[in-house]
């Protein structure tokens, strides 16, 4: 029993892969990396109940009264229903968050403007980022497409210049996103997550994934 029960921890921590007539040792992740940016139309339906549970857990770190930063991307996007009922200041380059935001009462939202990106509804460059950086920001939300060892990525560099300063911008930083983005690389790298609060994330994620995402930040996730 002792011995089955070993393996089954081991397992389910990913360190081996149970095989017909005993276990395996597992071989070393293999780290993904993106071949294209998506539209935030095929994002959407993807993980939805993942980026769900990480978003109501995001949500709930945002205090009455404060002034937030909220990034593009469908799993801030999530974030919306769970926001304070109370008063809230939203700042935000995403026009997909300001629609959404846009009837809400008790809430004072800016759209950062600038270049306009229809892949993602962001607005970027040299007008956004001007912008943004003369903004005092308590806590700033951003989803990324990528998290790999130290670094923080996204698929496109304006965009990871604006998200950048965003950060810089704000006393608290969080990372947004679902298991699925551990161990995944894309194109920028614009943050290194030692200089991020936490990672919000989803029940789903493994021993193995939180060990690597905590050599370098705190993992906040349902229990």
């Amino acid at each position: 029993m002792t011995v089955r029960r070993d393996l089954e921890e081991l397992s389910a921590a990913g360190d081996i892969e149970r095989v017909r007539g005993g276990a395996r040792r597992c071989a070393s992740p293999v780290h993904s990396m993106l071949r294209r940016e998506y539209t935030h139309i095929e994002k959407r339906d993807k993980n939805v109940a993942e980026k769900a549970e990480a978003a109501r857990l995001a949500a709930g770190h945002i205090e009455e009264g404060s002034t937030v930063f909220l990034g593009t991307g469908t799993t801030v996007e999530q974030m919306i229903p769970f926001l304070p009922s109370g008063r809230l200041r939203v700042v935000t380059n995403s026009i997909n968050v300001f629609n959404l935001l846009a009837s809400r009462e008790n809430c004072e939202l800016f759209l950062i403007g600038g270049a306009f990106r229809e892949r993602t509804g962001a607005f970027v460059g040299p007008l956004a980022e001007s912008a943004i950086s003369q903004v005092g920001i308590d806590a700033a939300f951003i989803g990324v497409n990528g998290l790999l060892g130290n670094d923080v990525y996204t698929s496109n560099m304006e965009e990871g210049y604006f998200q950048k300063k965003a950060f810089d911008q704000a006393d608290s930083r969080y990372i947004v996103a679902d298991a699925s983005k551990i161990a995944v690389r894309d194109f920028y790298s614009f943050y290194n997550l030692s200089d991020i609060d936490a990672l919000i994330c989803d029940g789903g994620i493994t021993p193995n994934q939180r060990t690597s995402v905590e050599e370098f930040t705190r993992v906040i996730c349902p229990t």
